[in-house]
């Protein structure tokens, strides 16, 4: 009789759990994490893609699924924005809340994953390097409760982020001596300068110079474009105005080299009296990274200065004196009108 009580109980306690295994219920769980790409962008960030792979390692389902990455291998304010995590394989819900910083969270927390199932995803962010290319250690944690047991299972990852670095080169640009011509315009000489200062080549190397900086005066021509250093190869369409670009856009400079060129410009100033800001640009990429940079160099144009003067004279009333003689008074007025300060004045007046 006592027998049989015990296998009816056994039966009730089947029917309440039916999915209930009969084998051990040891549940386990795999996290594999790794660097997906790195691109750097014009705007000096960079884009990370990591992905992430979580896989059922025990004997029994996992509930409760839980992913958590955090973005604090940098300053918070380095991170400049984060993606909402997107599923690549499995049943999972992304959070959409992730941000890396003050929720790590990559997943809702109640998904399951069968055993022997695996589930991945991606994350993405954008971030400023601040001068720090890396390597940067970058670690997950995955966890999960044993559907049937209860019992935690945990695991833990890490990857390394190196962060290309970027090309660097030095640019600079010079005006030489303004001056004026017979007809009332101007010239003057332009340099651009750029060399090599970075640890790979530059490909795709590019001056660009907008001449159109005169206000109400005008730029008349530009000429006596040539190269000075380099194997550059010039845009015979510049002109400072429609086409800003000197160079066709496709020639290289070796590590520690040098090019430049010089240019003629002839502009009217009509009214204005400058200076003139004049910013020109040099852009290239790295050979090796495909990194994209640009940097800005700006020189002023100066009119040179004109010494101008006027003088007035006014007679006042003739006055007849008492030996016969008559006096006049003379009022000379002397004015600076030109844009330079006047030194050494003489005024002479011959009667």
């Amino acid at each position: 009789m006592l027998g049989l009580l015990c296998l009816f109980a056994a039966a009730q306690a089947g029917e309440t759990n039916p999915d209930k295994p009969d084998k051990p219920e040891n549940p386990g769980i795999g996290l594999k994490k790794s660097l997906d790409g790195v691109t750097a962008n014009s705007d000096g960030t960079y884009s990370i893609r990591i992905r992430l792979a979580v896989r059922n390692t025990g004997d029994e389902d996992l509930v409760l699924l839980q992913i958590t990455d955090s973005l604090d291998f940098v300053a918070p304010d380095q991170i400049v924005d984060v993606r909402i995590p997107q599923v690549l394989t499995g049943d999972l819900t992304p959070n959409p809340s992730y941000d890396g910083i003050t929720d790590m969270r990559l997943l809702q927390g109640d998904d399951e994953l069968a055993a022997g199932d695996e589930a991945s995803l991606v994350i993405e962010f954008r971030l400023r390097a601040d001068g720090n290319a890396g390597p940067y250690v970058n670690e997950a944690m995955a966890w999960a409760e044993g559907k049937y047991s209860g019992k935690t299972a945990k695991d833990r990852d890490s990857c390394k982020i190196k962060l290309p670095v970027a090309p660097t080169a030095q640019f600079e640009k010079t005006v030489g001596e303004v001056l004026l011509n017979d007809d009332g315009t101007y010239t003057t000489e332009v340099t651009l300068v750029a060399e090599n200062t970075g640890p790979e080549g530059l490909v795709k190397l590019q001056f660009k110079d907008d001449l159109d900086i005169f206000g109400s005066g005008r730029l008349l021509a530009v000429d006596d474009v040539e190269v000075l250093e380099g194997d550059l190869t010039l845009n015979p369409a510049y002109d400072g105005r429609r086409d800003i670009r000197l160079l066709q856009g496709d020639d290289e400079l070796a590590r520690g080299a040098r090019a430049s060129l010089r240019f003629v410009i002839t502009f009217d100033a009509r009214t204005e009296t400058g200076p003139f800001e004049n910013c020109a640009v040099l852009w290239f990429a790295g050979q090796d990274t495909g990194i994209g940079v640009d940097i800005v160099d700006c020189a002023q144009i100066h009119l040179p200065r004109r010494p101008e003067i006027s003088v007035e004279m006014l007679t006042g009333e003739v006055t007849l004196n008492d030996d016969g003689s008559q006096s006049v008074p003379l009022t000379i007025t002397v004015s600076n009108t030109g844009d330079d300060d006047l030194q050494g004045l003489l005024l002479e007046d011959s009667l």
